[in-house]
């Protein structure tokens, strides 16, 4: 059941990139989620997590976001994701960023889940 949810969510996140419309990242991130970026950086909170993203969105123009799950495990109120992630230019095709993340998932009171940490790691080589 949490998957089909957890789907629905990313399919939300892709649109953010393609749209450039990151009013719906609210409808993705917990009110108190975290990120995780390179240099240990965290953006906290919903109102920062858009913030960044805007500027990240702006920097890159309309991309599509391939998020392709590895592995979940489920923890109470929370589920685990582990994988893989694939940025690509929506005019051209070409991809340009891509790496791997892990997702905490935190069931809300609606039962919609939402990102409560993300972490990604750049493909190194």
């Amino acid at each position: 059941m949490f998957v089909k949810k957890i789907n629905y969510a990313k399919e939300i996140y892709s649109k953010v990139f393609s749209d450039l419309d990151v009013s719906r990242l609210a409808d993705v991130y917990d009110s108190n989620g975290e990120i995780l970026l390179e240099g240990g950086i965290i953006v906290k909170g919903i109102e920062d997590i858009t913030k960044k993203t805007k500027r990240f969105i702006e920097l890159i123009g309309p991309s599509h976001v391939e998020l392709q799950n590895l592995d979940f495990w489920e923890h109470g109120d929370v589920i685990y994701e582990q994988g893989t992630f694939l940025l690509k230019n929506k005019k051209s095709g070409k991809a340009f960023h891509s790496g791997f993340y892990m997702i905490i998932w935190k069931i809300q009171r609606d039962g919609a889940y939402k990102i409560y940490r993300e972490m990604k790691m750049d493909e190194m080589g």
